[in-house]
């Protein structure tokens, strides 16, 4: 069995050899075409973009509010970091998990890069549409050319 200090059990009683056996289930048959035509129609959605400077809480970084339309007409809340001092390299996207975010991050590992927090509803197609919305948020800034990167990693599944 696997060792934790949780009040329940994580594993549901397999072990971490059963857990490792476990596979991804087959693909929908119209997983492609599903996909493709999401990113289209996030492709086509008016931004709507607000954003305004607020004070930030940390000395190395600019801190603005942002609003912006996505997909399905829900509107996204987020915070943008920009560092004050050192040049801007890149743009990544912080996503969240279950329990949401209350505040920015200033302490991800990733130098030289503008840093947008969105607050998602986490439904799969609002999830894996949402990138292309917050890099045109950070296109707004007018910030030299940039690379895009997600932090964590995470993959879009069905």
């Amino acid at each position: 069995m696997i060792t934790h200090d949780f009040p329940f059990d994580p594993t549901y009683g397999y072990t971490l050899e059963d857990l490792l056996q476990v596979t991804a289930p087959a693909e929908p048959d119209d997983f492609k075409n599903f996909w493709q035509e999401t990113y289209t129609q996030a492709r086509q959605i008016p931004l709507n973009i607000q954003q305004s400077q607020i004070e930030s809480p940390h000395p190395d970084f600019h801190l603005y509010q942002v609003n912006y339309d996505s997909w399905q007409g829900v509107r996204i809340g987020a915070w943008i970091t920009v560092p004050k001092s050192e040049p801007v390299e890149r743009a990544v996207v912080v996503g969240h998990g279950y329990g949401g975010r209350d505040a920015p991050g200033f302490n991800e590992p990733i130098k030289h890069a503008v840093c947008i927090y969105p607050c998602v509803r986490l439904t799969t197609s609002i999830t894996c549409a949402y990138t292309r919305a917050c890099m045109s948020v950070c296109a707004s800034f007018d910030l030299p050319s940039t690379r895009t990167v997600s932090w964590p990693p995470t993959t879009c599944r069905s």
